[in-house]
């Protein structure tokens, strides 16, 4: 049996209004394969993240998606740097499969 599924797909500028976001807001992003797509669609609200974590796969890397290097460069763009890996999953093999990378402005963090 086969079940078609449709998908409506939104920018995340359009869907959420950044200028009513907290400076200090936190992004987490795993959209198998999708990063550079949905890094485009969010600028506005990058550009208010304190803290963005990327969720990062190597074997889809091949087909087209983002690799390490492109995701850091769009993210810098936005003022958020590398910090370093909060996950890191590796096949039995010992090679780097996929992993959750933090990237952080730590300056557009609130304190109340």
């Amino acid at each position: 049996m086969f079940f078609e599924t449709i998908v409506r797909i939104e920018k995340m500028d359009d869907v959420l209004d950044a200028a009513a976001l907290t400076p200090s807001i936190f992004v987490k992003i795993d959209v198998e394969g999708f990063e550079r797509a949905v890094l485009h669609g969010a600028s506005t609200v990058l550009d208010r993240a304190a803290a963005c974590v990327i969720e990062h796969h190597t074997r889809l890397t091949p087909h087209g998606a983002a690799d390490m290097a492109e995701i850091a460069g769009m993210l810098e763009n936005h003022g958020l740097t590398f910090t370093g890996m909060v996950q890191q999953v590796f096949g039995k093999n010992g090679r780097y499969v996929y992993g959750d990378a933090l990237f952080t402005n730590w300056s557009r963090c609130t304190h109340t």
